[in-house]
């Protein structure tokens, strides 16, 4: 891209104004462009042809997801997903995809439905709210209940809501993470708050366990490539990790397709008539699994 400033590259602009700074790529390269953040480049691929591209590289291993969230070593630490090494990557990949399937997948799907049952009630019938902001609470209640669990939601620090956006704000791709900036350090100390409620619940969990298991009780049942237990440590980053991972892309897929509903009509009334045929008035949110109406979600749906 044109306008890279010595040094700094294009960082103050994309700091300003990313839309912006986006659109002149786009405009002067098409779908693909490459910026400069500081020292660190930046490649973005514009479009649902080379998203699809990108993931299945990345599934495949072609591609390392790694070397472009490296700014993030120092929040998420050394060892986490997409920034360890190939053999414990695949360890916590295998450990995880079992947690978004089946039995489990349909206790997610309750926990969703209660939550934006409550959002629609509240919203009334008529007013104005800010989108993301609404969309970005609701995500974070339905993650926060089925990732750490309803126990962490009922004795979770008073301060959590703030220390996720703190945490949030910290993931930063142009300060270097040494750099004693205070968004940096309210970062370091909203990660550690966190890191102290969710290990008081494990060390819970692992006193008395849960019974049908959720999600951090099956993490706590996870065992190492070795074989051996998982440490409370790995058990503390996952959960977290999960969480921050799913809060922050999920609240913006969220608010565009809203966005986009509303700008197109047409597409709005074929979701509401295909919600209609597949859940009546009442039914169950089970019933999107193909098993059986069964509001526990015990059941093998």
């Amino acid at each position: 891209m044109s306008g890279a400033l010595l040094l700094v590259g294009h960082a103050p602009q994309f700091l300003r104004d990313q839309l912006r700074l986006l659109e002149r790529g786009y405009r002067e390269h098409g779908e693909i462009f490459r910026l400069r953040l500081g020292r660190r480049p930046a490649i973005f691929l514009v479009g649902p042809d080379w998203a699809r591209w990108v993931f299945k590289q990345t599934d495949d291993q072609t591609l390392s997801i790694g070397p472009s969230l490296a700014f993030t070593r120092r929040l998420f630490g050394p060892d986490f997903y997409f920034l360890a090494e190939p053999g414990e990557y695949q360890h916590q990949r295998e450990t995880l995809q079992p947690l978004f399937r089946a039995r489990m997948a349909a206790g997610y799907l309750a926990i969703m439905d209660r939550h934006c049952t409550e959002f629609a009630a509240r919203l009334g019938d008529s007013g104005t709210f800010d989108l993301p902001q609404e969309m970005n609470a609701l995500v974070l209640g339905i993650i926060m209940e089925a990732f750490p669990g309803a126990g962490f939601v009922r004795h979770m620090p008073p301060t959590v809501a703030r220390d996720f956006r703190d945490f949030i704000r910290g993931l930063d791709p142009i300060t270097p993470g040494w750099v004693p900036a205070p968004h940096l350090l309210r970062a370091r100390r909203a990660r550690g708050r966190l890191r102290r409620a969710v290990g008081e619940l494990v060390r819970a969990r692992r006193r008395q366990p849960a019974d049908p298991p959720d999600f951090l009780q099956e993490l706590i049942s996870a065992r190492a490539p070795d074989g051996s237990p998982v440490t409370d440590r790995w058990i503390v980053q996952m959960a977290l990790g999960v969480t921050f991972a799913g809060h922050d892309s999920t609240t913006g897929h969220l608010s565009w397709a809203v966005i986009d509903l509303l700008q197109h009509p047409g597409e709005l009334r074929k979701v509401l008539a295909g919600q209609d045929q597949i859940l009546p008035e009442g039914g169950d949110p089970c019933l999107y699994m193909g098993g059986p109406r069964h509001r526990g979600c015990s059941c093998d749906c």
